[in-house]
């Protein structure tokens, strides 16, 4: 088998492989809320102190998650994913053993940072695994396999510590478990490093960063995940504790239905990436996923019906579709590399998790001052707004950050959206088809095609391409030839006349 065949029967088993570490240390920190009752029984934990330890696995995320990124994306991902899934085994450990609050908060923030450490190796081995047309259905992939894993172990963990006795034989029997998924990766994972990726991974910027925080979308992106994962994580350390109390509702029905949640999130996720009319619609998506998400938030804290609770649930969970939507958009901007798609993932999950880090304290200082746990839930029930905000910017103001960012070649740009190759595009070109025509012909709407050269021209440029009496010969493949996509052609293309 050579390299090549073997590299495409084996790389979704190797992002599967990855996936699965990495959601053990994703179940261990939103968990917590399960295990948070009897936790604060043992350890005499106020309100306070029981949002500080829920937000505490997200400080190291948001104090350490671009610096952890921007140094780890230098190796090979192998290595950095081996490490962390075995420090995460670590602080499951040293959490399950923590005789103090202290402790315990320390095992967290290094879990938080064990994460971190992970979403970069996850960044580089989809781009050396798979090819850029199916970067949305691995993202797809992965996220939703996520959420599957995460599904299970919420209903999984209520049961183990009904079967091990305690939280403390919980947390340990997840660290063997976790140990367990480490070996695997080090004995079965592997890198994949072609000629085109070291290429891109050795023309490195001096200061990546500064050059990512110039696109608009990553800040839209950012506002969005905000208040997403504020709601999601005041709800995953609270909720239960208020359906046990305010209800009644026993916690392997909570840890059900919070499993329920990631369980409706797969599907969306992935039907999300693969249907075409989602892209063209994508303002109107992602309002209705932020709209169900508030409306779900607050029925989840209105009703005690148990049948309502799942129906809610899945709601919930159908509105976290719009995630690898965002989060590939990050994989098109203009003239990104490997290396800079990781970090600009990485300023989105800092965000992200900053949100997730205020929402468990925002309810437990909340609880403290009224003395009422719901009022603390319905004021995060309704942070998912952001998304809508988010969606509203994107169709407004989403646009190429500026001169100061290198052009990519628009020729590889139009080769990638229609799926074709240089050859074949420039000899349809040559028959004088239309660009209109070819995208059609290809499955893109006018609309995606016109959205996709806004990124790298002129609009004036743009409306001159696609104009009803473009030729292909005479227009476009004199701006791609002749000038190599640079911006020197712009005058000449500009100066055609009508007729042409």
């Amino acid at each position: 088998m050579t390299p090549v065949e073997k590299s495409a029967a084996y790389r979704w088993g190797i992002l599967g492989l990855f996936t699965f570490g990495f959601s053990l240390v994703l179940v261990a920190m939103t968990s917590l809320g399960l295990l948070l009752p009897q936790i604060s029984e043992e350890l005499s934990l106020s309100p306070s102190e029981q949002g500080w330890l829920g937000s505490s696995v997200l400080f190291g995320n948001v104090l350490f998650s671009v610096p952890i990124n921007w140094w780890v994306s230098r190796y090979r991902p192998w290595r950095t994913a081996a490490v962390s899934f075995l420090a995460g085994t670590i602080f499951i450990a040293i959490g399950g053993w923590a005789p103090t609050f202290a402790v315990l908060l320390i095992a967290r923030i290094g879990l938080g940072m064990v994460q971190q450490a992970s979403q970069s190796p996850r960044t580089l081995l989809v781009i050396q695994w798979v090819s850029h047309k199916n970067i949305g259905a691995a993202n797809g992939f992965t996220i939703s396999l996520v959420d599957v894993l995460m599904g299970t172990g919420l209903v999984f963990i209520p049961l183990l510590m009904g079967w091990v006795g305690g939280w403390r034989n919980t947390m340990y029997t997840w660290a063997g478990i976790s140990l367990f998924a480490a070996i695997l990766w080090i004995s079965l994972g592997k890198d994949r490093e072609t000629a085109d990726y070291r290429r891109q991974m050795q023309a490195r910027g001096d200061a990546p960063l500064a050059k990512i925080l110039k696109y608009r979308e990553v800040w839209f992106i950012c506002l969005a995940v905000f208040g997403i994962l504020l709601a999601r994580m005041a709800f995953s350390n609270f909720w239960p504790t208020f359906m046990q109390d305010e209800y009644a509702i026993k916690a392997t029905t909570v840890g059900l239905m919070l499993g329920v949640v990631s369980f409706a999130m797969a599907p969306s996720e992935l039907l999300m990436v693969v249907l075409p009319f989602v892209a063209r619609h994508r303002t109107t998506v992602l309002v209705l996923c932020g709209v169900s998400q508030c409306l779900s938030y607050a029925g989840l804290i209105s009703t005690g019906s148990v049948p309502l609770l799942f129906l809610l649930s899945i709601v919930n969970g159908i509105g976290f579709g719009f995630f690898p939507l965002l989060m590939t958009m990050i994989f098109d901007l203009p003239a990104i590399k490997p290396r800079e798609v990781a970090i600009a993932s990485s300023v989105v999950y800092t965000v992200m998790w900053g949100g997730g880090a205020l929402g468990p304290i925002l309810v437990g200082f909340v609880e403290e001052a009224v003395g009422d746990l719901r009022t603390g839930l319905m004021i995060t029930a309704f942070a998912p707004i952001t998304l809508v905000f988010s969606a509203l910017l994107l169709a407004n103001y989403a646009r190429d950050p500026g001169p100061e960012t290198p052009k990519p070649d628009v020729l590889i740009r139009l080769c990638r959206l229609l799926d074709l190759d240089e050859g074949a595009l420039l000899s349809r070109l040559r028959r004088d088809e239309s660009l209109v025509e070819i995208a059609r012909d290809r499955g893109v709407g006018r609309r995606r095609l016109r959205a996709n050269l806004l990124r790298v021209l002129p609009r004036s440029t743009v409306n001159h391409i696609l104009r009803p009496r473009a030729g292909g010969g005479d227009v476009l493949t004199l701006f791609v030839e002749g000038d190599g996509g640079k911006v020197e052609g712009r005058s000449r293309l500009k100066d055609q006349p009508k007729g042409t």
